[in-house]
């Protein structure tokens, strides 16, 4: 049986999101007068949201598509090199998805099918440009546009592979697993209010993508500045 050729289907870039978002931020942060700390730390926890999307490359093309949700914490340090612009780095745990598929490959008269329980772990370290816009009352909006650096191991089960009409067997090769690593855009924003001179409170939302898959996580968390 010629092994089945799986393509993850690349999100369009969403340029059109971080783009507008990043140049509000710059000419904006400027006017607004920021007082901070030279450093911080962040931490948080949040849902993590999404859908993943795969195709098989044999003709006729076939789309599969199946949601995410899970848990998601993350720790980030922070820079300040201005009042109203900082350096950010952040280390994000987007948890597991595991994923029971079935694939259909006409040949002929046939139909081959090939059934997998496919299972990912995803981590991201990301670097931001965190920009503040100051609000009343000790409040502050952060936009961060970034680029993350994720590792995606990719752990494949084949449960069964079969020919029909004749419900022919096939040998079923034995699992796989694979690290993968890519580059991809990220966009952030949180609002944030001060707490005490060195303690601030926020919630947040992130977007990102990750190959096959478009995610967002809405979170809270606490940051400390000294």
């Amino acid at each position: 049986m010629k092994r089945p050729i799986l393509a993850f289907r690349m999100g369009k870039r969403v340029e059109s999101l971080y783009l507008p978002l990043a140049y509000l931020a710059i000419l904006a942060a400027p006017l607004v007068g920021v007082a901070a700390e030279p450093v911080y730390l962040e931490t948080s926890a949040g849902g993590l949201t999404g859908a993943y999307q795969a195709y098989e490359a044999n003709t006729p093309v076939s789309q599969y598509g199946r949601s995410i949700s899970r848990f998601s914490p993350s720790a980030g340090i922070g820079l300040q090199l201005k009042p109203w612009i900082a350096l950010e780095g952040e280390y994000d745990g987007d948890g597991s998805y595991t994923f029971d598929n079935l694939y259909a490959y006409p040949s002929g008269p046939f139909t081959e099918f090939e059934e997998n329980l496919i299972d990912e772990r995803l981590q991201a370290v990301t670097t931001r440009l965190g920009i503040t816009l100051a609000l009343p009352k000790g409040w502050r909006l952060v936009l961060a546009p970034g680029i993350e650096y994720q590792f995606l191991q990719q752990t494949v089960e084949y449960k069964q592979w079969y020919t029909v009409p004749f419900s022919v067997g096939q040998v079923v090769p034995d699992p796989t697993s694979h690290m993968y690593e890519f580059w991809r855009p990220d966009f952030d924003a949180r609002l944030s209010y001060s707490m005490a001179a060195h303690f601030s409170a926020f919630i947040g939302y992130r977007f990102f993508e990750s190959p096959g898959k478009k995610l967002s996580c809405f979170s809270g968390g606490m940051g400390a500045y000294w």
